[in-house]
């Protein structure tokens, strides 16, 4: 006799397993020295360039960066590195014009990563922190990336106080790095 019933449950746990899979190996950073020292080159945002209060969305552009969510503001407050970040009501989506392999953010509060390439969902991120300022959170990934969604899973409000990022370049030593990469991370596979 068929079930339909255990039929529409492995297939709800199937699809949940689909969601979830991830075809980067993706190393986790809580501590910003050794993600530093795994990842070489990268380029740091800082947001104090615009005052308090300056919609964000292509000022970073020379940089290879968009913010494409229309909201996401500069703000002052619990910052640690410079009392000034970028705030997003809900999450701060970033697009890359060129791939990249690695990312980061100090911020206060929570953060957690999504990380896509050519729309697909690559990887979904632990959750990071949550309350204080002082945090950092960093990927490495051996499959470059397009775009990020930052959120924040406690309250909502993703606030990020210095965003890094860069990528592997060819021909300087980066097959070390991808065979290395996971020493001193929390390395998770999905």
């Amino acid at each position: 006799m068929f079930n339909t019933r255990k039929c529409q449950f492995a297939a709800a746990f199937v699809s949940v397993l689909l969601v979830r899979f991830s075809y980067a190996d993706v190393t986790e950073y809580e501590d910003k020295f050794n993600w530093e020292a795994v990842v070489g080159e990268f380029t740091t945002i800082d947001f104090t360039d615009y005052p308090s209060n300056t919609v964000i969305t292509d000022q970073y552009l020379d940089q290879g960066i968009l913010f494409t969510d229309g909201d996401d503001i500069i703000a002052v407050g619990s910052y640690f590195n410079d009392s000034r970040g970028l705030h997003g009501d809900g999450i701060i989506t970033v697009v890359f014009i060129e791939p990249m392999n690695w990312i980061g953010v100090d911020y206060p509060g929570a953060v957690k990563y999504e990380l896509f390439n050519d729309g697909q969902l690559l990887y979904a991120s632990s959750d990071f922190g949550e309350y204080g300022a002082g945090h950092f959170a960093g990927l490495v990934s051996s499959v470059q990336f397009d775009k990020v969604i930052l959120s924040d899973w406690v309250d909502g409000y993703v606030a990020i106080d210095d965003l890094h990022f860069g990528a592997f370049v060819p021909g300087a030593g980066s097959g070390i790095l991808l065979i290395f990469y996971g020493v001193f991370g929390r390395r998770r596979h999905q």
